[in-house]
Formats: structure tokens, C-alpha cells, sequence
């Protein structure tokens, strides 16, 4: 008769099947797991976080070439202007920096006083202040000179362009 074979090995191979089903439901119980606090319960701060990083627009200034007559003199072309920016975030008072700027600038109204107060106080999707505003857009260099003199420490400038038109309403119809 012939003898009975080993059978040693199913059942090293049934304990090796059952160890690597085990670290298998193990590492996917893990990774759902992880997913949940993910996607359910840190959902709230991180849509918070992606709109802060992903939601910022900047409006490139595009240049415009100049306008020749037929002999090579302009009719209209760009100079240079700074625009006045703050970040809201750091202005305590909205309503005292626009004050201060609208003494520098000597031409404000009360509507400009409002725009200004309003860009300060305007939040994003998320109910924070926004980071950056306008405040004043492309000034006389006197202007520009007076408001940097107040050295506010929220207000930054920006170099932008103007149109100028040398000869005023000349050809006014066709540039």
C-alpha cells in the first residue's frame, strides 16, 4: 500500500492565506478610515483651505501700443501711474485709513468714501476679508507722492498705465 503524502503544506498555506487576507482587510479598513475623517469630518477647513489657495484672480495690465500720425507723431500713447492697494486684513479701522487717504488725495467725495470703505469691508466665499482691494486707480504722481508720505502700513501701490492724448479732442472720433 502506499503511504500517506505530507499534508503539512495546506496547512502552512491556509495560515499564509488567512495572515495576507487579514493585513489585506486591515490596510483597506486603514485607508477607509482615513477617507471618512478626510472627506466627512475635516471637509469644512480643508473647502476652506482649497477656495484661499485657488480663488485668487490677478488682472495683468495689458499694454497698449501708441498711436502715430502719418509723419510719426503721437496721437496717443502710455504713461506710467501708480494705483493705491491695501490688504484688508491689515487695516484695524477701514474708516480712518480712508479718511487719512482721502486727505492726501484731495479729491474724494462721499461716494468715494464709500467705494473705498466697502472694498475694505468685502469678504470672499468663506466670510474672511479679502486680501487685496483697490482703493484709488491710476493717480497724478503729486497724488502718489502725498499718500506715500503717510506711510501706511496696509497700503502698498501698483504700477499701471494711463492713456494720454497729447493734442486732447484732435482726431478724438477716430483714435
Amino acid at each position: 500500500m502506499a503511504e500517506n503524502p505530507d499534508q503539512s503544506w495546506r496547512k502552512t498555506l491556509r495560515r499564509r492565506l488567512l495572515v495576507a487576507t487579514a493585513g489585506f482587510v486591515l490596510w483597506s479598513v486603514a485607508i477607509e478610515a482615513r477617507l471618512v475623517y478626510l472627506q466627512v469630518i475635516q471637509h469644512d477647513k480643508l473647502v476652506k483651505e482649497a477656495l484661499d489657495q485657488q480663488s485668487y484672480v490677478i488682472d495683468l495690465d495689458h499694454k497698449r501700443g501708441d498711436i502715430l500720425d502719418r509723419h510719426g507723431n503721437p496721437l496717443a500713447y502710455n504713461v506710467e501711474a501708480e494705483s493705491v492697494v491695501a490688504n484688508p486684513r491689515l487695516v484695524s479701522n477701514p474708516e480712518q485709513l480712508v479718511e487719512r487717504l482721502c486727505q492726501a488725495l484731495k479729491d474724494c467725495d462721499a461716494s468715494d468714501r464709500e467705494k473705498y470703505i466697502r472694498n475694505l469691508k468685502r469678504t470672499d466665499e468663506t466670510g474672511r476679508l479679502r486680501a487685496f482691494a483697490w482703493l484709488k486707480r491710476k493717480m497724478l504722481p503729486e497724488q502718489a507722492a502725498r499718500v506715500e508720505a503717510l506711510k501706511l502700513k496696509a497700503v502698498d501701490f501698483r504700477k499701471e498705465t494711463r492713456r494720454f492724448y497729447p493734442n486732447r479732442d484732435l482726431a478724438a472720433h477716430l483714435i
